[in-house]
């Protein structure tokens, strides 16, 4: 009985050092390792318990198996056994690298990297967000802080400007949509991140930043020496009358939490102020923003039930239709958007859904 529990004992200890090994090294199913100790393990393993040994493969798993109601995605073989393959080469380089490499290798460093060669397939709006990205991207969407006041991109190993905030420093020293970045405080922005981009351009509001500039057409790179100062983000900049007449001008340099209510607020104190018969509205430069509220501003000008957009994915239910729901402000007046080439996302969508119901 003794003898049997030793030998029961240093079989299990034997398999879960085994299974160990399997894990380091990534591989899928056991005898796929490269690591042939795991190898050499497996296989006493599969002798010892007379081969009825059960080592999973994910990709041969169904999480719903035998459980009413749950179904999941189809797929095509084919489709769905390359995509393994190519996940199992990855998560096999990636030990590779890790543990063959003459130096050490950040793992963090090494699978984002692998993350973002992924995205760089798609498009150049498909990005990986991580903590201090999306921060940036609330404080476009509300709040304020110290800087130049411009939204940046990463686009051919360089940091690209999307479009400078009106009224800011960036905007004011006459920096432009589609100008590149070349080099921030004498440090090049080669490969250089947008969060790693932004570190470096905020600081104290009132210490200078020096930029090189490359702008299409110019064939010497730009000197800016810009100091930082204090970015309160608004949504509508501007909102007057052209003199001598009764045509109102607004200028939306973002769509953001509260860029609807601003609107509306502003087109209200110009019907106030005299009898409005037309707007011209400014969306020059406007890099976009929050899709709730490109409807919400489309919203105020078209006739209710008007469709203004849609969105779609891969599956058959993930379409979403949005329509106007209220009457237009100006229903007999004329409207005149102004647009140029810094005109993106959910200006589009605005300036697109209003030209198509024109």
């Amino acid at each position: 009985m003794r003898l049997f529990r030793k030998v029961a004992l240093e079989v299990v200890a034997l398999a879960v050092f085994a299974l160990g090994l399997i894990w380091l090294s990534g591989a899928g199913v056991a005898k796929q390792t490269a690591n042939p100790m795991a190898e050499t393990l497996y296989t006493k393993l599969q002798g010892s318990f007379g081969g009825g040994m059960m080592v999973a493969d994910t990709m041969n798993i169904d999480a719903t198996e035998g459980v009413p109601g749950l179904k999941t995605p189809q797929e095509t073989p084919d489709n769905r056994e390359t995509l393994f393959k190519y996940i199992k080469l990855f998560d096999d380089m990636a030990f590779k690298i890790k543990n063959r490499y003459m130096e050490d290798i950040d793992s963090k460093k090494m699978i984002y990297g692998g993350i973002r060669g992924m995205l760089q397939e798609l498009d150049p709006f498909s990005v990986l967000m991580e903590e201090d990205s999306y921060d940036r991207l609330m404080e476009s969407t509300h709040g304020k802080y110290e800087g130049l006041g411009m939204q940046i991109e990463t686009r051919d190993d360089r940091i690209r400007i999307v479009s400078p905030i009106e009224g800011t420093p960036a905007y004011q020293k006459g920096l432009r949509a589609g100008d590149v970045i070349y080099e921030i405080n004498g440090t090049s922005t080669y490969k250089m991140t947008t969060s790693d981009a932004a570190k470096l351009m905020r600081g104290t509001a009132g210490t200078a930043v020096q930029l090189k500039i490359q702008r299409e057409g110019v064939p010497d790179l730009l000197d800016y020496d810009i100091e930082r100062a204090v970015i309160t983000m608004k949504s509508v900049n501007y909102a007057g009358y052209f003199p001598g007449t009764n045509i109102g001008y607004v200028r939306l340099s973002r769509f953001a939490e509260e860029t609807g209510a601003e609107l509306k607020e502003a087109i209200h104190q110009l019907q106030s102020a005299g009898k409005l018969e037309g707007v011209v509205f400014d969306l020059r430069s406007n890099g976009g923003g929050l899709l709730q509220q490109a409807v919400e501003t489309a919203n105020l000008f078209l006739p209710k039930e008007k469709l203004i957009v849609y969105t779609r994915g891969r599956s058959d239910d993930s379409e979403h239709r949005y329509y106007s729901t209220e009457e237009p402000l100006l229903p007999d007046g004329k409207l005149v958007i102004l647009v140029d080439e810094g005109t993106a996302s959910a200006s589009e969508i605005v300036s697109g859904a209003i030209q198509d119901w024109d």
